[in-house]
């Protein structure tokens, strides 16, 4: 006996759309196509807009093209000659290795006077 059981409801629903399925690609086939393509199309443009809008909002990754580094280039690049556009070295500041938490001591098995209910 098998574990995987399927319900009886799940292999009629099954059994239907394959059924439908055949019976559409026999008498329509076109409509299969056409119905490929609306999905494949909607497909498209939900992604597309995802990948416009959404997963910038949610900070996905985009992804970089490499380029290969062509260190022969003969190519300068532009600086700027204003002195006072140029960054200054600050010095990096350390951080604090210690908490600035405070234990209070108190009675802890002391028990508070309240009336009972």
């Amino acid at each position: 006996m098998s574990r995987l059981r399927i319900h009886p409801l799940v292999l009629l629903i099954l059994g239907l759309a394959i059924f439908g399925l055949i019976f559409t690609l026999i008498t329509d086939p076109m409509r299969i196509i056409t119905q490929v393509l609306i999905f494949a199309g909607i497909a498209f443009v939900l992604i597309f807009l995802y990948k416009r809008f959404l997963a910038k909002q949610y900070g996905m990754p985009k992804q970089s093209s490499h380029r290969p580094i062509n260190k022969a280039s003969n190519i300068v690049p532009h600086r700027s000659k204003n002195p006072s556009a140029i960054k200054r070295n600050k010095p990096l500041q350390k951080r604090k290795t210690e908490h600035n938490f405070k234990v209070i001591e108190g009675k802890k098995n002391k028990k508070k006077n309240r009336a009972l209910f």
